[in-house]
């Protein structure tokens, strides 16, 4: 590699550690303004748009942190495609959520996870990806009544 391109490559490592913290701060004042919408207290209770607003708030105030410790920070950091990994994943259990299910999405998600990326045993992951989004099944469906995303199949 020439110098030009190390040079080149470090200046868009430098503006990604940059952006990203703009993004937050920009879907962090999303969710402030757009929280206001759904009610913030009802009948003496958290309403639709609480956890919204504070999930906005800890956005912003964490991308401002980071932005600041960037512009204090000279030093180059290793910026690779693992980054991104956790974000995509997510969009994908969200879209194939709405496929097959949320409980058979993170049975999968969890397995191939703890399997492929963590380099786990079989027994392991099997384990843990049942037992989670079971937990999780019993919590919100059986205990609280909250029913989850079955998808356009209807499983579970």
């Amino acid at each position: 590699m020439q110098k030009n391109d190390s040079i080149r490559i470090e200046r868009e490592v430098i503006e990604m550690k940059r952006f990203i913290p703009a993004v937050f701060i920009l879907i962090g004042i999303y969710w402030t303004v757009m929280s206001f919408s759904y009610g913030l207290w009802i009948r003496g209770g958290p309403g639709g748009g609480f956890l919204p607003l504070v999930a906005g708030i800890l956005a912003i105030i964490f991308g401002v942190v980071v932005t600041m410790a960037e512009f204090k920070d000279k030093t180059p950091t290793n910026f690779t495609f693992k980054a991104f990994l956790p974000p995509l994943i997510l969009l994908g259990i969200i879209v194939v959520s709405q496929l097959i299910g949320i409980i058979i999405t993170l049975v999968i998600y969890i397995f191939s996870w703890i399997r492929f990326y963590e380099k786990e045993s079989y027994l392991k992951s099997g384990l843990v990806a049942v037992l989670c989004p079971a937990v999780i099944y019993a919590i919100f469906v059986m205990w609280l009544k909250v029913p989850l995303p079955q998808g356009i199949l209807g499983l579970l």
